[in-house]
């Protein structure tokens, strides 16, 4: 499980769901006794970089959207 969660590793949250959904099958596999134990039990989650949250724009920016996205103006 942690070479299928590695193979994945350059895209965090691809191998995060990978991992989610492998611990949903496996805990459903136990349950209904098609395995006796969920390999995923104990591989972590990849963790991933801060991405620092999103710029805020300036009011240039501001008055740049709103010069070529008048309010009012239909789209198309």
């Amino acid at each position: 499980m942690v070479a299928s969660r590695d193979k994945r590793a350059d895209t965090p949250s691809q191998a995060n769901n990978f991992l989610d959904l492998m611990r949903s099958l496996f805990a459903w596999a136990v349950e209904a006794e098609h395995v006796e134990d969920d390999p995923t039990k104990d591989v972590k989650n990849v963790k991933r970089a801060s991405g620092g949250g999103f710029h805020a724009w300036t009011e240039a920016e501001i008055d740049a959207f709103e010069a070529r996205w008048p309010i009012g103006r239909a789209s198309g």
